[in-house]
């Protein structure tokens, strides 16, 4: 990874170049840059439904919700699982087998829902998802239709955007949904790294450390 530190460092009075490089490791082991853990919550909601805490109540699902899950290569019928991606460990929590406390605990403490929109007619209002919970930072939403999957996404206004673009009136079909959707997860979280307010807690303890270090061999 490339660190950039300070311009006014003095590069020709740095001597100890291994304990330099051991140190900056040290800050990429503690800090790291590169996401291995995602966690999602996936909520199934129904025709007219916007506000999460009606989401939340739907126990029974269809079998496109349950063919969905099949496509995430996610296990029906158990309130957690996890999966692997491309090096990543995923953790999904799904809603329609989850208990009122699980909910609280798991999805309202979630940076990213999916929610599986059941219908084929009505758009969906995605202010009131943002009540799902206090840290969800971005949404995305999966609408069944005959040919395929329509794909939408929100974000709060406080990240950046980030890709992959959304690419209009476009139909996904089975082979290319989970990729799509676990690349816009996967970007997501590492744009929420950056962004208030989550920088706080990588961005600024990562370039404390790298002052520390730039401190310690300039002098």
């Amino acid at each position: 990874y490339l660190i950039s530190l300070n311009s006014s460092i003095k590069w020709h009075r740095l001597k100890k170049e291994q304990e330099i490089i051991d140190g900056l490791l040290s800050v990429e082991k503690l800090h790291r840059q590169a996401i291995k853990s995602m966690q999602m919550a996936i909520l199934y909601g129904r025709k007219g439904q916007s506000d999460p805490f009606d989401i939340f109540q739907n126990k029974e699902v269809s079998q496109s919700f349950k063919r969905f899950l099949n496509i995430l290569g996610v296990k029906q019928d158990v309130p957690i699982y996890n999966t692997d991606w491309r090096g990543h460990s995923l953790i999904w929590y799904l809603s329609p087998y989850m208990d009122d406390e699980q909910i609280r605990r798991y999805i309202g403490n979630t940076q990213c829902i999916v929610l599986f929109h059941d219908t084929h007619e009505d758009s969906f209002d995605p202010k009131e998802i943002n009540n799902a919970g206090s840290v969800t930072q971005f949404v995305i939403i999966v609408k069944p239709l005959d040919e395929g999957f329509r794909v939408g996404a929100m974000h709060r206004e406080s990240l950046k955007p980030f890709g992959p673009k959304m690419p209009v009136n476009f139909l996904f079909e089975e082979h290319n949904l989970k990729d799509f959707i676990l690349t816009k997860v996967h970007n997501g979280y590492m744009t929420s790294r950056c962004c208030p307010p989550f920088n706080k807690m990588f961005e600024a303890p990562r370039s404390e450390k790298i002052k520390e270090l730039a401190e310690k061999f300039t002098k």
